[in-house]
């Protein structure tokens, strides 16, 4: 359907936050760092199913990727990564880049077969529990589009991919790897900022 992705909030100020597991870590330190990661990912999954939309899973996607996953009753899927993927625990760290992103897919199947799909990019405000802030920033990508338990109104996403940025490089024509300038026509991704690119 439109295969791209989107940025939702490009106003808000990144705080990129360090991961807890560092090649540096005592083996000592181990175990109580994987059950912090292990409460973190809990807490993070029971609050994305308090959203109202559906009992979210952290749920295995292949090659070892891990990605928060729920059926709404229409039969459409959503996802929740980092800005890349999860680990198994799904834990804060996983987010320490400060982006979620949320792929809303037309059926569960096509998630695998690469049609149908939106992903929208939303960065991450820090302040206070980092759990309750990826939460956050996945409630106001739904509440934005208007996605509820009953499914995606497809029309409205239309709507709001048509007035939003591309999150390749949410408008600044740098690319989000290397700051490198990158040119909407030379890549797949679409420019509804300044309509380089239809």
């Amino acid at each position: 359907m439109f295969g791209s992705s989107w940025f939702l909030r490009p106003e808000v100020e990144v705080v990129p936050w360090l991961p807890r597991f560092t090649v540096d870590s005592p083996d000592s330190d181990l175990e109580q760092l994987r059950e912090s990661a292990y409460v973190s990912g809990g807490s993070i999954g029971r609050g994305l199913s308090a959203l109202g939309v559906g009992a979210w899973s952290l749920s295995h996607t292949g090659g070892g990727c891990h990605a928060y996953d729920t059926l709404l009753i229409d039969g459409s899927y959503l996802m929740v990564t980092a800005s890349d993927v999860l680990s198994g625990y799904g834990d804060a760290d996983d987010f320490h880049a400060g982006l979620v992103t949320v792929g809303l897919y037309m059926s569960e199947e096509s998630c695998y077969d690469g049609d149908g799909y939106v992903t929208v990019v939303n960065a991450i405000s820090p302040d206070g529990e980092r759990e309750s802030a990826v939460v956050s920033a996945v409630g106001d990508v739904l509440t934005t589009l208007g996605i509820t338990s009953a499914g995606i109104d497809w029309d409205a996403v239309s709507a709001f991919v048509a007035g939003a940025l591309c999150a390749w490089c949410a408008g600044t024509g740098l690319s989000p790897y290397n700051d490198e300038p990158v040119s909407c026509f030379s890549c797949g991704w679409r420019a509804v900022n300044d309509g380089r690119r239809d």
